[in-house]
């Protein structure tokens, strides 16, 4: 459906967009040992990121439940091999990599890499970029990511802020604080949760040809690597740069889930009683996430 705006001459319509990879592809999987060999051995690009864990449903589920106001929603893949069969049950469109990025930037493995390409995607003026892992478990609203009466503000779901870097330090937060504020510093960072995110495609263009040098000068498209930039970058540009006002206190609708420890709170009463519309399903080497999955698979399919 359509979302109306207040306004009585303009109709705003917002697309729901989720990039998906599945390693036991054999097509994609003999692409992969092609130009990148074996899996690595490390958190950016061991299997963990590219494995198929039964989380893709759960989001497409999650929409149709609990988000019906997305006018299309579409899967991002690198071939039509990439779809699983589930797809034909929901009203789903297929995006190829070929589609928006140019060939000279493929193949790519990396979603940091994919994510240099927003400004390309054939969708509408205002959309909202989901992962493969990030899970809707409450009814949302258009105005959880868009501003009412003025879809120029755009409310980054999981915004955090500028905070001091941890001892943790995450290089993609940090890039994207440098790069947005053109510095070349370690001690702030742009700090933001794992989460879908709205996106205007007008200004994500205009972020592409502000940074475009820098973009393309780490673009990585075979792994990830420390100096990349991700969606990060385009939301802190989106936010700082275009937006222009900031809610300072935190704005966080999504739990994310990595380690047993707070899987292990992951239960059909945690998701009834959080105040959280969505989580995010986070793959782990070491963790047999699947269990976990079916617990919000039963509990959306039985949701009232």
């Amino acid at each position: 459906m359509k979302f109306v705006l207040n306004q009585k001459t303009k109709t705003e319509t917002i697309d729901a967009v989720i990039p998906y990879v599945d390693c036991s592809d054999p097509i994609w999987l003999d692409s992969y040992n092609k130009y990148v060999g074996q899996f690595k051995n490390d958190f950016n690009n061991g299997i963990s990121r590219y494995r198929d864990t039964g989380t893709l449903e759960l989001v497409l589920k999650s929409i149709r439940k609990f988000a019906p106001f997305f006018n299309n929603v579409y899967l991002v893949v690198s071939s039509l091999s990439q779809v699983p069969d589930y797809v034909k049950d929901y009203d789903v469109k297929i995006i190829q990599h070929s589609d928006f990025i140019p060939k000279e930037y493929l193949p790519l493995f990396s979603s940091n890499a994919l994510e240099t390409w927003l400004h390309r995607l054939p969708v509408s003026e205002n959309f909202v970029w989901f992962n493969d892992d990030t899970v809707i478990i409450k009814p949302i609203t258009i105005y959880d990511f868009f501003s009412k009466n003025n879809f120029n503000h755009l409310i980054p779901n999981n915004y955090i802020g500028i905070k001091p870097v941890s001892f943790h330090v995450d290089n993609l937060r940090l890039n994207a604080f440098n790069l947005i504020f053109n510095t070349n510093q370690n001690k702030l960072e742009y700090h933001t949760q794992h989460g879908p995110e709205p996106y205007k495609l007008s200004w994500c263009k205009e972020y592409f040809e502000k940074y475009k040098d820098k973009l393309l000068a780490n673009y990585h498209p075979l792994g990830r690597e420390m100096s990349d930039y991700n969606q990060y970058a385009c939301v802190a540009f989106q936010a700082f740069m275009k937006t222009g006002k900031i809610n300072q206190k935190q704005y966080v609708i999504t739990q994310s889930f990595g380690s047993k420890r707070k899987y292990d709170l992951l239960t059909n009463d945690y998701l009834l009683n959080t105040d959280k519309k969505i989580i995010c399903l986070n793959d782990s080497a070491i963790l047999d996430i699947e269990p976990y999955v079916k617990i919000v698979n039963d509990y959306i399919e039985n949701y009232k």
